[in-house]
């Protein structure tokens, strides 16, 4: 939908009763370049204005209901999809690290041709295409069963490339059969105009633009340097599905930073990526520093590393990673095993071991073999445990299949093991899914500074804290601007804010306790918890109102009836899908259980906490009701 314009999408929208619009806003839009394939004209014109506007773009703006696709599967290298995901989707990507680190045929390469670009002649670079096609002869040779495909930022360079394999292939049979009529898995090469869609195991990436015949490089880049330019890279670079070569007679140092046009520096920020790595990102490093997220893992990686082994916890960049990966012995760039330290709440619960069949699956696909560690079974049989761990991963040096280790010693038959079905990581059935408000986008982003805008903009708030509320302040000013098309708040973003703000609080009956917004007008609230694969709806410890934090410490002791500290704080954190109890978490946990304390409504012996026997013989209220003051849970 993001190349459909509203006029080409109107008849059939107007025919049905239901609307499902499939796009990426971060890809192309439309263009004039299928208006001249419509007239069989071969060119597209650089310079042109690019002024449509796609119907995924007006849906958007009007403001229909958004179902984002997080889990992303076509890269088998992780580091194919980490530029686009940081830069151009916020990280909210769930990729998949994969088990080879460093190989020739996966990831991505950075190849230097050191061309001239014909800037005031042909305007196509015939250095970097003869180096191309260089390239493209190699993968036909050493990997002739992994499909190919060349992406020129030009048409003009489009030609170069395809004029010099057709000058090739006569002294090279294997491009002269590249040449077929495949269009889903045949080789092709394709200006980003017309490449969106397209997908190939091994991708070239041409960038033609370069230093011109008195070697001046200029960042004036034709399409790049129009509004929504970054477009035409994201896709660009998003076609490979094992391994992007990007040839460029252009390096990042080049850029003097004369254009302001998103597309160039984003150019720029991604040759340094393919250059160096994931260093150019600012991420961490050496992946080998990343911390473990629990003392069982700590526990698990001293005994791989006292064994000789090189431990690397959290192997991966963004979403689903491996806690534990090892590397193998003799293949550098190679883990031989990901090792999952699971405990028990997690993996007896329905829903998490379905997700977790998923997961396996996706993660084996891109080569890893997993062994999975039970954490009850570490603890209470801890060197048996430690010697299927070494046994796995000698196994899989030798490519054996995985053996079950035996406790020694005893003939007895094990004791029989009843299981029943539980669901402890559900949300408990006095909690409900935290509902974002879908509501109209009431104010452009160029007119949200506007004083006419300010009533606008103060009904969209009272709008968001009618859904959302109780919302924290910061909160609030997010989810107000991201409606409004604001990525980042300037001063007099923020000034055109707070006097909105001010109107909504004057006027539309917004009040504020405790850092967080409310109106009158809000029915009775609950504990509300973050619906699963939707990060949207996931909140902060500190986003979430003292009151609701509060709520749920009382409804978890009515159910358990008593219960030790850290058991309840860890119940508590899961309540709100936080794994961990960090440092922010245990401070906000302790004060709210003092609070409770303070006001009889738990009493606390020892480390053991339950309800007051008042407050336990109430029946536990579906929420609580905000009045002109937030009041304790009756």
């Amino acid at each position: 939908a993001s190349q459909v314009k509203p006029a080409d999408a109107i008849n059939c929208i107007y025919r049905g009763r239901q609307l499902i619009v499939a796009g990426d806003p971060k890809q192309l839009p439309p263009t004039s370049f299928f208006d001249q394939a419509a007239n069989e004209a071969d060119e597209y014109d650089e310079e042109s204005p690019e002024s449509f506007e796609s119907v995924l773009d007006v849906c958007l703006s009007g403001g229909i209901a958004r179902l984002p696709l997080l889990w992303h599967y076509r890269s088998k290298h992780e580091s194919l999809i980490t530029y686009s995901n940081r830069a151009f989707y916020r990280g909210k990507l769930h990729t998949f690290p994969s088990a080879t680190d460093v190989s020739d045929d996966l990831g991505v390469s950075f190849i230097h041709a050191n061309g001239t670009y014909g800037r005031s002649t042909t305007r196509d670079n015939p250095i970097e295409a003869k180096k191309v096609v260089e390239r493209v002869l190699f993968h036909r040779q050493n990997n002739p069963g992994l499909t190919l495909g060349v992406v020129a930022f030009s048409s003009a360079q489009e030609a170069a490339i395809s004029n010099e394999i057709d000058r090739q292939a006569s002294r090279h049979p294997e491009l002269a059969e590249l040449l077929t009529a495949d269009r889903l898995d045949g080789f092709f090469v394709k200006s980003l105009e017309n490449v969106q869609g397209d997908e190939r195991d091994i991708i070239l990436f041409s960038i033609g633009y370069g230093p011109d015949e008195h070697g001046r490089f200029s960042e004036n880049l034709g399409p790049l340097n129009k509004q929504g330019g970054e477009r035409r890279l994201n896709v660009a670079v998003t076609r490979a599905r094992q391994r992007l070569e990007v040839v460029s007679s252009v390096r990042s140092g080049d850029f003097t930073g004369s254009s302001k046009a998103a597309g160039v520096h984003h150019l720029k920020q991604y040759l340094d990526f393919a250059e160096r790595g994931i260093q150019a990102l600012a991420l961490e490093l050496d992946p080998e520093e990343h911390d473990t997220e629990s003392p069982f893992e700590e526990e698990v990686v001293r005994v791989l590393r006292e064994a000789g082994f090189t431990a690397v916890p959290q192997v991966g960049i963004a979403g689903f990673r491996i806690d534990i990966g090892v590397k193998h012995p003799s293949r550098p760039g190679e883990y031989v095993l990901g090792v999952e330290c699971d405990g028990a709440a997690y993996h007896s619960s329905r829903v998490a071991r379905d997700r977790d069949r998923i997961r396996q699956d996706i993660l084996e696909n891109l080569g890893w073999r997993l062994y999975r560690i039970w954490g009850p079974s570490w603890y209470r049989d801890r060197k048996v445990q430690e010697a299927a761990l070494l046994l796995a991963i000698e196994n899989a040096v030798a490519g054996r299949k995985a053996e079950v280790v035996k406790p020694k010693g005893g003939t007895q038959p094990p004791p029989e093991i009843t299981s029943s079905e539980i669901a402890i990581d559900d949300a408990p059935t006095w909690s409900q899914p935290y509902t974002l408000a879908q509501l109209r986008t009431p104010v452009h982003s160029n007119n949200f500074t506007q004083p006419s805008s300010r009533m606008l903009v103060a009904i969209l708030i009272e709008g968001v804290v009618a859904i959302e509320g109780p919302i924290h302040v910061d909160l609030l000013r997010r989810r107000v601007l991201e409606r409004c098309g604001i990525g980042r708040a300037g001063a007099l973003i923020q000034e055109a804010y707070e006097l909105a703000l001010s109107h909504a609080k004057r006027i539309h009956d917004v009040q504020l306790v405790d850092e967080c917004f409310y109106t009158s007008k809000l029915p009775a609230a609950s504990v509300r918890v973050p619906k699963l694969y939707d990060p949207d709806t996931a909140r902060t410890v500190a986003n979430i109102a003292p009151i609701e934090r509060q709520e749920a410490l009382r409804l978890l002791l009515k159910d358990a009836h008593r219960i030790e500290s850290e058991k309840l704080a860890s119940a508590w954190a899961r309540v709100f899908g936080w794994r961990r109890v960090g440092p922010e978490i245990r401070a906000a946990f302790d004060h709210d259980l003092s609070v409770l304390i303070d006001r009889s409504m738990i009493t606390q012996e020892g480390d053991m906490l339950s309800l007051t026997s008042l407050e336990a013989s109430l029946a536990a209220p579906s929420g609580w009701h905000v009045g002109p003051t937030w009041p304790a849970p009756a």
